[in-house]
């Protein structure tokens, strides 16, 4: 009787401690879960920076080198770069299909701000304003897979040609150039989120 007695509580402490360790390595996997779904919540965050910041420094490069050496095939070249890069990132599929359209679009692009060069005074922030808006009106529609011009003057549009209006101003300016870079890729990243949410939504 006494050994049955023994043998009892022997098994209930086994099963409490055998018990203790399931629940230890339970709680184990739900701190693991905890951490890799905070992982998988950073990512897309993490993933959206970098898919807006990698098109903004070339494109704040590209215009910085092309007012240093006045030469406008750097700036086409940069542009087309930009472009490019930027079809890759938000639709893969579409790349090949749409190759000439962006280097089409980045010609004008580039005429734009050639021709914002020459005008003085505040006109040419308005010829440079009215051009981009077509080249954004044009991008956003060829990102989307929509005719050219099907989308005119859409809000994003608006925004987003503000934006580089304003970072002309500042890359063109007196400050030291990597200060110039380092700005003018924020503000063209500012750009490029909208782009981003535009292309994911097609808001």
């Amino acid at each position: 009787m006494l050994r049955r007695v023994e043998d009892y509580y022997v098994r209930s402490i086994v099963e409490a401690a055998e018990g203790r360790a399931v629940a230890d390595r339970m709680m184990e996997q739900v701190a693991i879960a905890k951490t890799e779904g905070r992982v998988r919540n950073m990512l897309p965050k993490f993933a959206g920076f970098w898919r807006t910041i990698i098109p903004s420094v070339i494109e704040a490069f590209g215009v910085v080198s092309w007012l240093h050496t006045g030469l406008p095939q750097v700036l086409y070249i940069f542009l087309s770069i930009e472009h490019l890069v930027t079809q890759a990132i938000y639709n893969y599929k579409e790349f090949n299909k749409n190759i000439l359209a962006w280097l089409g679009v980045s010609l004008f692009e580039t005429i734009v701000w050639i021709v914002w060069r020459t005008i003085p005074g505040l006109g040419a922030y308005l010829e440079l304003y009215g051009g981009l808006l077509v080249e954004h009106t044009v991008s956003e529609n060829i990102l989307q897979g929509r005719a050219i011009f099907s989308r005119l003057l859409a809000q994003s549009t608006v925004l987003m040609t503000a934006i580089e209006t304003v970072n002309a101003f500042f890359l063109s300016g007196t400050a030291p150039v990597f200060v110039r870079l380092v700005g003018g890729s924020v503000l063209y990243t500012a750009e490029h989120d909208d782009e981003l949410n535009v292309a994911s939504t097609g808001a």
